[in-house]
């Protein structure tokens, strides 16, 4: 088996979300196998977060630029902040299909093209997608149908279409059908599936 591996995920040190901590406390024990460790995760330009990315120096980063509308972060104050919290979201409805709260919707062609990109520069084949956004794990079985050598890992941290996680229980019961329909092609794809626990 390869000693690289790519961990493509949403949140990594220097970016402060949780998302990313637990791959920042597993990346270490990777490193210390001697694993060649790239890691594909969201651009960050405030200061780092020390605490959790610490002892990460021979991780190899590559970034991508977020592209999730800013202004749905916070619940909008005041009438011309919930106008335009309103027009957004519409916005997001129109065009997306199933979850419009997933941060990676966007995305897609972004994700899959640096994804293949990094493989074939550094000659890896067993690439991680952590979830959420799910939408990446959706992403890394698409990846695989094109490139069988690709082992697909896919790592679910929360319930993906189950309880009220990621907006999911807001959603039409059409767009549920289509994140589920987006699960079983991951389910039925991947090499390896980590969750966190049994109730996952």
């Amino acid at each position: 088996m390869s000693k690289k591996v790519l961990l493509v995920c949403y949140e990594f040190p220097p970016n402060t979300g949780i998302g990313g901590r637990k791959w920042a406390f597993l990346a270490k024990y990777l490193v210390r196998e001697d694993i060649e460790l790239h890691v594909l995760t969201k651009e960050n330009k405030n200061l780092e977060d020390f605490a959790w990315g610490l002892d990460l120096h021979e991780v190899k980063k590559h970034f991508f630029k977020a592209n999730y509308p800013t202004i749905l972060d916070h619940y909008p104050i005041g009438v011309l902040s919930k106008i335009k919290y309103r027009i957004v979201l519409l916005w997001l409805k129109i065009f997306i299909k199933g979850n419009f709260y997933d941060r990676g919707k966007l995305l897609r062609n972004k994700i899959i093209k640096k994804t293949n990109d990094i493989c074939r520069k550094h000659g890896i084949e067993n690439v991680i997608f952590s979830g959420g956004p799910f939408s990446f794990l959706y992403y890394g079985s698409l990846i695989k149908r094109v490139d069988p050598r690709i082992k697909l890992i896919a790592d679910s941290r929360d319930p993906w279409t189950f309880g009220n996680y990621h907006g999911f229980d807001n959603l039409s019961k059409y767009r549920q059908k289509i994140e589920l329909v987006y699960l079983k092609k991951v389910l039925s794809g991947a090499d390896f599936v980590i969750v966190p626990n049994e109730k996952i």
